[in-house]
């Protein structure tokens, strides 16, 4: 949209894509592939152009949007690279995709290495210092032997390149109190803002913290896991939320209202819980702040976290429900491109890690793939661990005879348990099995009850209900001339 209309104001060049010939990869960036081409000008002359082609995530909209800005501002310098324009073509992958590419000046002469190498012989060593001393300032400290990790975590988020993904004063200081004081009231920061912190006040705590972090001898993470686990409250609360959740999660639950409820009940706020989270590294924790941006729990609802990041930072350290939620994203497209054949790995990491909701979402894939004896045997045993919504598919295997032996009444109870428990599209294979007598005795008021619930879920089954109720009439219509 930014660039669609800087395009019609007039400020950037639209470029055809098919100008472009000769496209070749020469490197690629953290949201990008930068490309050489040639446009062949009416003169039959050729000039080479540098394409930086932009990835669809929304993540990166703002970086992408600053980068132009800055471009435009500019304009030209000798010493900034030149921007001429945009162009925009389809994904080679995906036709409906449409994805866009900076046309900026090209620099022929490679890279920093390529061009020390070059001119090894007519670069003084002054300037290679400069140059060694501008690359090494880049560089982060390491953490001193015996700091605390959860402090080691604060100031490395701090780092961060991105003002979004860095915390506030507020966290920080938060952050550092929950540390030398662990069983701290939980602040309510969010009217206070930061011209009404008293930085003098913040510097003397910040001394007399940095006084105790020094001091603390090595931990391990199990130690430093176990001591919080024993003094701080605010660390059990959370633990506790993360099992009920895992549980609840695995049985097909609601995630949003789980969550909501466990904290509501438990007299916490959201914010307060995700700006903990904020500042944890562990698997499950970096999990559960994927869950609160995903749901928005929390945070305000269109908020430009990149989950996906966090799911496969927490899933690379076998984090279960991560796994499952990396193997989501690759399947749906969430954060990233839609990669089946990644996705069903995903979903197989988590399933040989205990995640009966993997197994529940991987038998529903094979059930719709026509793979039925794999779906089947999935289905089942995540139903057995507790998953209702793996009772709807497995009520059509049973019934339908699909990966097993037909068994009606056993299809019949699984749809019945279903519907009654409100999993989607069970109401209406319930309103069938009652109309046509599948597995349970006919009923008509019973099959055209069904099928109005399936219309309040937003089912299209008028037809259906017509049918029944035309069904309904005859029969009222024959017993009263028998009478």
């Amino acid at each position: 949209e930014f660039i669609d209309n800087k395009i019609e104001e007039g400020k950037i060049t639209e470029y055809k894509s098919d100008e472009f010939k000769k496209r070749k990869k020469i490197g690629g960036g953290a949201y990008s592939i930068v490309y050489k081409a040639i446009i062949i000008n009416a003169e039959n002359a050729e000039k080479m152009y540098a394409l930086k082609v932009i990835e669809n995530d929304a993540h990166i909209d703002n970086e992408i949007m600053n980068e132009l800005e800055n471009m435009l501002s500019v304009d030209h310098h000798q010493n900034i690279i030149k921007f001429y324009g945009v162009t925009k073509f389809k994904d080679l992958m995906d036709e409906d995709i449409v994805k866009y590419a900076l046309v900026l000046e090209y620099a022929d002469s490679g890279t920093l290495c390529d061009f020390l190498q070059n001119n090894a012989t007519e670069i003084e060593w002054e300037l290679k210092f400069q140059f060694a001393i501008q690359l090494a300032e880049g560089l982060r400290e390491k953490p001193i032997p015996g700091t605390n990790e959860r402090y080691i975590g604060i100031y490395k988020k701090c780092w961060q390149n991105k003002q979004s993904d860095r915390p506030t004063i507020n966290e920080v200081l938060i952050g550092l109190n929950d540390i030398v004081n662990p069983f701290y009231k939980d602040l309510s920061y969010h009217d206070v803002s930061v011209s009404e912190i008293d930085i003098s006040e913040f510097e003397e705590f910040f001394k007399e913290y940095v006084n105790t972090i020094f001091n603390e001898p090595p931990k391990t993470p199990l130690t430093i896991e176990l001591h919080a686990n024993a003094q701080d409250p605010k660390t059990t609360f959370i633990n506790g939320l993360y099992l009920k959740f895992c549980d609840m999660f695995n049985k097909g639950m609601s995630v949003p209202r789980t969550i909501k409820n466990y904290i509501s009940k438990n007299g916490e706020s959201e914010s307060v819980v995700l700006n903990w989270l904020y500042l944890k590294e562990e698997p499950k924790y970096v999990c559960l702040r994927g869950i609160f941006y995903m749901w928005n729990i929390g945070t305000e609802e269109g908020n430009k976290m990149d989950v996906f990041s966090l799911f496969l930072n927490a899933g690379n350290r076998d984090e279960v429900v991560a796994q499952y939620f990396v193997g989501r994203c690759f399947e749906v497209g969430w954060n990233t491109r839609k990669k089946l054949k990644k996705a069903l790995e995903w979903y197989n990491k988590a399933i040989n890690n205990g995640s009966t909701a993997a197994e529940r979402v991987l038998g529903d894939y094979f059930y719709k793939c026509q793979e039925y004896s794999q779906a089947f045997k999935l289905l089942k045993s995540a139903y057995e661990k507790g998953n209702i919504l793996a009772m709807h598919n497995l009520g059509l295997c049973y019934k339908l005879g699909r990966g097993t032996d037909i068994n009606m009444k056993e299809g019949f109870a699984l749809l019945k348990q279903a519907a009654e428990m409100g999993v989607p599209n069970s109401p209406y294979e319930l309103a069938r099995c009652y109309e046509y007598a599948e597995g349970t005795e006919k009923d008509l008021k019973v099959a055209f009850d069904w099928y109005q619930t399936s219309l309040n879920n937003g089912q299209k089954c008028h037809d259906d209900r017509e049918r029944v109720m035309v069904k309904i009439m005859k029969e009222q219509t024959k017993s009263n001339v028998t009478k």
